[in-house]
């Protein structure tokens, strides 16, 4: 139990090393990601079928186009109405009280950091410069297979 607590501690400190509300990237800091692919051949049925839990990887980095469909996937603005951006979850209200954040190690024409997803823009904005995946997965209760 201690072991957990201090895990979760570790990730908590890492989230408040890099989350007070973001400043908003000046438009040089930005890094513009390709727009996400909105149609597939594979149904949301066939997706939810196959969906496992992996923890064998290739070793090679991922594209910048592999991040950009994941991020959108995971956070992204799928429509604007009401002045409001609609994205891919659900939320009360239209409130949005999450923050995406990318710890990049292995991705194609992208310096290792942690950056901060912008749904709106669909861009990243850099707030550390150094690898930080062994923190990161020392925080995520010692799955050191997130490191690599």
């Amino acid at each position: 139990m201690r072991s957990i607590f201090k895990a979760l501690c570790g990730a908590l400190l890492l989230a408040l090393a890099v989350s007070p509300a973001p400043p908003p990237a000046a438009a040089g800091d930005a890094i513009q990601l390709p727009a996400p692919r909105k149609k597939s051949q594979v149904s949301l049925e066939q997706t939810l079928a196959q969906r496992r839990t992996w923890r064998s990887f290739q070793d090679k980095p991922l594209s910048l186009a592999q991040l950009s469909q994941l991020l959108w996937a995971a956070y992204g603005v799928t429509a604007k109405k009401w002045g409001l951006e609609l994205k891919t979850v659900p939320s009360a209200g239209a409130l949005y009280p999450l923050d995406i954040y990318a710890v990049v190690g292995a991705v194609k024409g992208i310096p290792a950091g942690v950056y901060h997803f912008q749904p709106g823009p669909h861009a990243l904005a850099k707030l550390v410069a150094d690898d930080k995946r062994l923190a990161a997965a020392r925080a995520a209760l010692g799955q050191m297979w997130a490191a690599e």
